[in-house]
């Protein structure tokens, strides 16, 4: 499993966002949308690029409701790779998220600041600086 008969006497790893769930097939099936998988793999179980996994780990509830646990990547994160969760959703350069378990991405007061990290250093610093500069607003809670 997780390969494909290249040709009666060889068989070879499926590609990734292929799968095979049995020996001796022509060729690796692609997963469905929004799903992928790595190379070499029996089932669909990670979102593919410029989608996050939301929820559950277990590869058969995510093979069966794949839009259910396979999100559209908020804006300004970087989903850019399959198998990206909403724990590792990239925060670029100038943004910050309020916590691993939020997808809204804030554009940070101070940019110079703000290493895209989305920790609680990076919320409370902008915050003191927009308190200083006289503004004020929400800059979502800490982790």
């Amino acid at each position: 499993a997780g390969r494909y008969a290249a040709s009666r006497t060889a068989c070879e790893e499926c590609g990734e966002g292929t799968y095979s769930v049995s020996k001796g097939l022509s060729q690796c099936i692609p997963c469905p949308h929004p799903l992928s998988a790595e190379r070499g793999s029996v089932t669909c179980a990670v979102c593919k690029a410029d989608y996050y996994l939301l929820g559950s780990e277990d590869p058969v509830d995510i093979f069966a409701f794949p839009t259910k646990h396979c999100k559209l990547c908020p804006p300004h994160a970087d989903c850019s790779a399959p198998g990206t969760t909403l724990e590792t959703l990239g925060v670029p350069p100038g943004f910050w998220r309020a916590s691993k378990l939020t997808t809204e991405l804030h554009k940070c007061v101070a940019s110079a600041h703000c290493s895209g990290s989305g920790g609680t250093a990076v919320a409370e610093r902008s915050r003191r600086l927009l308190a200083a500069s006289g503004a004020s607003g929400d800059l979502g809670s800490g982790e």
